[in-house]
């Protein structure tokens, strides 16, 4: 047990250095003044798979921390933001690969609600239209023909995965990144109205300009990260990974 905490404990910071490393590499860049987007959008996303929703949202946690603190990673979005996006991406896709699906509707739905109430949240309802069907979607994964659809992709076995498990791979990293950009927008409002003092009308014309932009963003996204985890699925259900194990059997 003690060799396997160690062994754990160890991916955890081999993997918040790679969360790091990636979180310094933009992806694309913010307007309203600085800052950028990086490829820790997708690291964050895979350190939580791999690891799981423990050992994974606490290396993700470690690597954006370093990367705010010493290289203002954020830009505009400050210390907090650029912490907690990334750690709830980490979050959602460690749970479906830890089996804890009934986690994510909750973590959707908490995130609404505070959204709704900020400063802005009911002026830019519409802001939400793919994250109200991300809210919905994750439903599906309290439906037992789902959840033992996706039970089935991690377990071991040598055969090669169907067509259709690509879709519930996708699923997984669509769900961690609308969950990731959710916190990140709630969170956002609050910051730039309280803290920077921007003019609510202003904010709010801000957001709604990309209620058509952000759904590709983050669509394209995740079709890049459904190739990822695809093969890290293949990979894990053949055992050619050691990785953290959810402690039972069963999907809650």
């Amino acid at each position: 047990m003690a060799d396997t905490k160690t062994y754990e404990w160890a991916l955890t910071g081999i993997f918040a250095s790679f969360h790091l490393v990636l979180s310094m590499v933009p992806l694309y860049l913010l307007g309203m003044g600085g800052g950028f987007i990086s490829w820790g959008l997708i690291s964050a996303l895979i350190v939580g798979f791999l690891l799981g929703p423990f050992y994974g949202l606490i290396s993700v946690a470690i690597g954006s921390i370093l990367g705010t603190v010493f290289f203002n990673i954020g830009g505009i979005l400050g210390p907090i933001i650029p912490v907690f996006a990334p750690m709830t991406s980490a979050l959602v896709s460690g749970c479906i690969r830890f089996k804890r699906y009934r986690v994510i509707p909750p973590v959707f739905l908490l995130g609404i609600v505070v959204y709704l109430a900020g400063p802005i949240g009911l002026i830019t309802i519409p802001y939400l239209w793919l994250h109200l069907i991300a809210a919905l979607l994750s439903f599906s994964l309290l439906i037992p023909i789902v959840k033992r659809r996706l039970d089935k992709l991690l377990q071991a076995s040598d055969k090669s995965p169907e067509p259709t498990s690509s879709v519930f791979v996708w699923l997984t990293g669509f769900f961690a990144l609308m969950a990731d950009h959710l916190i990140g927008a709630t969170m956002s409002q609050y910051y730039f109205f309280y803290v920077l003092g921007f003019e609510a009308n202003a904010l709010a014309a801000s957001y709604l300009a990309t209620v058509f932009v952000y759904p590709i963003e983050r669509i394209l996204a995740s079709i890049i990260i459904g190739f990822i985890l695809v093969l890290l699925t293949v990979a894990i259900s053949h055992g050619d990974i050691p990785l953290p194990e959810s402690p039972d059997a069963e999907a809650v």
